[in-house]
């Protein structure tokens, strides 16, 4: 995969930063490259304490800053992934606006949507304004929380893309569709990520290092928690069912994005 990824929508709210912060690094938690991510963006800023990766928040007035950064790494030929996680509306404009005058292409986007209405014109209007200046990068859509993996249900789901006979509404994905990767990204819809992020203000990519020993090892660790009583034990397998979950859900993402590693 290119060692450039870049989370864009002109729509604000549908999952960027979740996407560039949670998702994408998990992809790379087993090989030694380092993973920087630019947040370009004026109202966010996300930040994790400890944390294996690298964050930086620029204002968008920055954003050339930025892209001198990522262009400088990769001339240096260094073995970083740079995420850039670009804001909603003007912000995504202007970052992919500093994207085409460092002329840097062969890029892979990816685009977040969710299921509400308008988000068509927005993922439209993204896709045009880098096939304008890059035709050679590759754009993955994200269909960001959705409730079921059945195709039908995503279908139902996402009516703006691709339709509702029942209502009588035309599908418009293949306005788009020529434009982008054949193969769509489905993220379901899971409180995990949340969790991880307001309660153990951690990223997915950090508490699978943090926490792979415990699954591999869990048995052992099972016979320490009993020493220290029931309730310590209880409380520890509270924890470690979390942290199953937590790992099964690498296991679909895994299985959901294994086509990127060509890409």
């Amino acid at each position: 995969m290119s060692n450039v990824l870049v989370v864009v929508n002109t729509k604000g709210g549908v999952g960027k930063s979740t996407i560039a912060s949670q998702v994408l690094p998990v992809l790379f938690r087993d090989t030694d490259k380092k993973i920087r991510i630019y947040e370009i963006d004026d109202n966010n800023r996300t930040f994790y304490e400890n944390s294996r990766l690298e964050f930086k928040t620029l204002k968008i007035e920055k954003s050339e800053e930025a892209i001198d950064e990522v262009q400088f790494a990769l001339d240096l030929g260094e073995d970083i992934v740079n995420i850039i996680d670009a804001g909603g509306g003007n912000d995504t404009k202007a970052v992919l606006t500093s994207i085409r005058k460092a002329q840097l292409k062969n890029l892979v986007y990816f685009i977040p949507i969710n299921d509400d209405f308008e988000q068509f014109e927005n993922t439209k209007s993204t896709i045009e304004f880098i096939r304008n200046f890059d035709t050679s990068s590759k754009i993955f859509l994200v269909f960001n929380r959705v409730i079921s993996l059945e195709m039908d249900d995503i279908k139902k789901q996402f009516i703006a893309f691709f339709g509702s006979d029942e209502y009588g509404i035309k599908g418009r994905i293949e306005e788009i569709i020529q434009n982008v990767e054949p193969k769509f990204l489905f993220i379901h819809n899971t409180q995990i990520l949340s969790i991880l992020k307001n309660v153990y203000h951690t990223t997915l990519y950090d508490f699978y290092n943090n926490n792979k020993d415990l699954i591999e090892n869990i048995e052992n660790y099972r016979k320490e928690w009993a020493k220290n009583g029931l309730e310590f034990f209880k409380e520890q397998m509270k924890f470690y069912r979390f942290t199953r979950d937590v790992f099964d859900l690498i296991g679909y993402i895994d299985k959901h994005t294994n086509f990127l590693q060509n890409k």
